[in-house]
């Protein structure tokens, strides 16, 4: 097993930022995904007490961006959490270079059907003797089932809405003590699951959502456990360009998930770090999103902001004790995250620029109208097109009402108003 002191331990993240420096691929979504590689190598073997629950921290994290835009990153996690090595065992088959894995990843070909036979496949035993010397006497070992999942087209996973598949996920999140059902796959029988749990990193399309989550779903469990992380444009990269270093990183990232492979028990919280979580938590959270479709999103953004405090904290140091450092760079995750979670909406609309700049004419035409004939302030243009265009977009479709004569400046105020149809060539 690898060793690591204080001076040998790199900061986890900031590792796999540098690996995968080369990818086109958003920054926003490589953070994403290296935080959820590091919350899955938890598994359920760490916890943080919160009162009277336990919260670990496993996520369901989804990537949104139109096709062709990096959400391959995905599978540079799944290759990750498949190439760590188990460091309590030794080679398998006689050295032959074999070893054990220390993680159940799904495979590629995971469907709704076959995902709770490979959870109940996913069966893990630690010796609590060797991992915990202050464990609770009478128990000599700890079972559980962490299935880690990393599926680029989140699609094949789920093709359909499906409302009894959606309730097992939103189940299995709260990592309750076990999970009973009839087996979907081959001969019928009950299975029992013990201490099961997923993490999810999935891609998705923004008409993913429109297609398969119905206005009801964002009113279920589910929705408000979900990370949504969406970002409409990826870097250019000389496409010849390799990092020297990157199988170095490789080797890093490996060793420190291996390591982390082997923690087990109960995170300590610092008074400082307490602090700002309640002090954050007492305030609503702010800034709270306003989404009328994150209103029950926002019932979980406390346990959120622990899960990552947890990550942030393993990541940095390696170690089980969360320092207000860590709350600090978990909430920036949090708010970045959230910040742009509005324009995964704005992006489901799927109009075109042009049947947004016709409604955009139509709106300052009517307000202008039922107002006496008064301009109307930019202000409230841009929150008309903030319901129907990501925020990135919003400047140039004014511009383009502009210059197109769907809209004229009222003078030498911040102000506009409408121009006939006729005169911008719409009949």
């Amino acid at each position: 097993m690898a060793q690591f002191t204080n001076g040998g331990w790199a900061d986890l993240i900031d590792e796999f930022m540098l690996y995968t420096q080369d990818f086109s691929t958003s920054e926003v979504h490589r953070i994403w995904s290296a935080i959820t590689l590091v919350g899955g190598a938890c598994e359920r073997r760490l916890w943080v007490d919160v009162g009277p629950y336990v919260t670990y921290a496993n996520l369901y994290v989804f990537l949104v961006a139109p096709p062709g835009h990096g959400k391959g990153i995905i599978d540079v996690v799944k290759e990750l959490w498949t190439e760590t090595r188990d460091p309590e065992h030794a080679s398998l088959n006689g050295g032959n270079g074999e070893f054990k894995k220390a993680f159940f990843v799904a495979p590629d070909n995971v469907t709704r059907a076959s995902l709770i036979d490979d959870l109940a496949d996913a069966k893990q035993v630690r010796i609590l003797e060797k991992v915990n010397p202050l464990r609770n006497q009478s128990e000599k070992s700890f079972i559980y089932h962490t299935l880690l999942i990393a599926a680029e087209e989140f699609e094949l996973l789920l093709p359909v809405y499906d409302s009894a598949f959606m309730s097992v996920l939103n189940s299995i999140w709260t990592n309750k003590a076990s999970h009973s059902e009839t087996r979907r796959h081959g001969p019928a029988q009950s299975v029992t699951i013990q201490n099961p749990q997923f993490t999810i990193i999935g891609g998705v399309q923004p008409a993913y959502f429109v297609s398969h989550f119905p206005d009801v779903a964002w009113d279920t469990g589910l929705a408000r456990r979900i990370i949504m992380v969406y970002a409409d444009m990826v870097p250019k990269r000389d496409p010849w360009h390799k990092s020297s270093d990157r199988h170095k990183l490789r080797e890093h990232l490996l060793a420190r998930l291996s390591h982390i492979s082997t923690l087990y028990g109960r995170m300590r919280v610092s008074r400082a770090a307490e602090d700002l979580v309640r002090d954050w938590h007492m305030a609503d959270g702010p800034p709270t999103p306003t989404h009328s479709k994150l209103a029950h999103y926002n019932t979980t953004r406390t346990q959120m902001l622990i899960k990552l405090g947890m990550i942030a904290c393993i990541s940095r140091t390696g170690e089980m004790i969360i320092q207000s450092e860590d709350v600090t760079r978990a909430l920036e995750w949090l708010l970045e995250a959230e910040r742009r979670m509005p324009d995964i909406f704005r992006a489901m609309t799927g109009k075109s620029d042009s049947q947004i700049l016709e409604e955009l004419h139509y709106f300052i035409t009517s307000k202008y109208q039922n107002n006496g004939k008064k301009p109307v302030e930019m202000k409230d243009i841009y929150e008309f097109l903030s319901f129907r265009a990501t925020a990135d977009k919003i400047p140039g479709l004014v511009v383009t009402a502009e210059k197109t004569q769907r809209m004229i400046r009222a003078g030498s105020s911040d102000c506009w108003m409408p121009r006939p149809k006729f005169v911008h060539g719409v009949e």
